[in-house]
């Protein structure tokens, strides 16, 4: 079944990436290591980082030594950023159909569109990465919560 939410696999493998980073932020992580979590091209995620790079998301360090982290901790980078970087501003589509193709005066679908992008827009700002990090892959037990 298709999703009414489509992320593009560009964002898609720049939140997976940001996520691995997220798990050690203090260290820098190669392409191997990245891949090893993950199935993604070699090619594309080396186009993701640097365009990552480019936004000041995310450090990179050339060697034998070297690799990419976060240019800033966790919880101050937010889904947002990352989707924003790689695909440009979540825009707010006022009609399925465009201008062009609608032809209406007062579209009736358009309006309900931009209400749903913006919640989606909204949402994806209030996201940091840290939110996202699963307990085990920061090497944190998960606590026990008591309804």
């Amino acid at each position: 079944m298709a999703s009414i939410v489509h992320i593009s696999e560009a964002v898609s493998i720049g939140v997976h990436a940001a996520l691995c980073l997220a798990a050690a932020p203090e260290r820098y992580w190669s392409t191997r290591e990245i891949l090893k979590r993950y199935s993604f091209s070699e090619a594309h995620l080396a186009k993701i980082m640097a365009v990552l790079v480019r936004a000041g998301l995310v450090v990179a360090l050339r060697g034998p030594q070297g690799g990419a982290r976060l240019s800033r901790p966790p919880e101050q980078i937010t889904l947002l950023e990352i989707y924003e970087a790689i695909d440009g501003p979540m825009t707010m589509a006022s009609c399925l159909l465009g201008s062009k193709g609608c032809g209406a005066v007062c579209c009736q679908v358009g309006p309900k569109l931009a209400a749903v992008n913006q919640s989606m827009r909204d949402y994806f700002g209030s996201v940091c990465l840290s939110d996202l990090i699963k307990p085990a892959a920061t090497g944190r037990k998960q606590e026990k919560r008591h309804a």
